[in-house]
């Protein structure tokens, strides 16, 4: 036989093997990225499902440690409706929020008839225009990340509250997955950041609530708790911040 039909025969069917064998790598390519995109949005959705059940448990913290109290104030309230469910539950308090863009939350407080119970502010978390030491309840759900400066956002807010007063900041932690290219706080900056605006951390509890970090801010509860743990006892223990700090399951008597 001519060499070169030989050669070009063998040609043909190193062509066709060749080809055979890109056919199968494409095949196993194409099965690989369908297999990873379903595993891709699994992840996706448990992680959703995961923050919703997350946020859920925030709300109902703060809607519990919210009740009965005079003068509430939601700081970066987004569409205001964790303030439209306080407010349901709280009939005679003075309700209010601050947003850098309010319009969201108005509509959705026009919507729901509650205009003439909350008053919204434009306003940046930095500077605030509303009167020192007026609030006896402050809180701010998935905001803090969005501070442009989270020092001075916290000043303000200490300087809203009455002294006796209870502060809660809830946001996601660190290392949390939402989705988003955000950045987040941990638990130390967290703490630099109350340090540095002046708080006293004998005041503060940071508890972890799924995926979020959240702080609670009150002198009231400490005092009362600390001073039963003393009457009762008086043992080394008892001088150790986490064992007489503020209850997170209790719920809060009327100021």
């Amino acid at each position: 036989m001519d060499r070169r039909i030989l050669h070009g025969r063998l040609h043909t069917l190193r062509s066709i093997q060749a080809g055979r064998i890109r056919d199968d790598a494409s095949r196993q390519y194409a099965s690989k990225r369908r297999d990873n995109g379903i595993i891709e949005i699994k992840s996706l959705l448990t992680g959703l499902v995961r923050k919703m059940f997350d946020s859920r448990k925030v709300e109902i913290f703060i809607l519990e440690r919210g009740t009965r109290r005079k003068r509430i104030l939601d700081v970066g309230c987004g569409d205001c409706g964790l303030l439209i469910k306080l407010a349901e539950g709280n009939l005679l308090s003075e309700l209010w929020c601050v947003d850098t863009y309010i319009e969201r939350a108005v509509k959705n407080i026009n919507r729901r008839g509650l205009s003439q119970r909350i008053k919204c502010v434009c306003a940046k978390a930095e500077s605030i225009p509303l009167e020192s030491h007026f609030f006896d309840f402050v809180y701010s759900f998935r905001s803090l990340h969005e501070f442009y400066n989270p020092v001075r956002a916290l000043k303000e807010v200490r300087r809203l509250l009455v002294s006796k007063g209870e502060l809660i900041i809830a946001d996601w932690k660190k290392e949390a997955k939402t989705g988003v290219f955000e950045r987040y706080y941990g638990k130390e900056q967290l703490l630099k950041f109350l340090e540095s605006a002046g708080y006293n951390l004998q005041y503060v509890k940071l508890k972890e609530i799924g995926s979020f970090n959240v702080i609670l801010y009150s002198e009231k509860y400490f005092q009362r708790n600390f001073s039963k743990a003393l009457s009762t006892s008086f043992s080394p223990s008892f001088l150790r911040f986490s064992d007489v700090g503020m209850p997170f399951s209790s719920q809060p008597t009327a100021s």
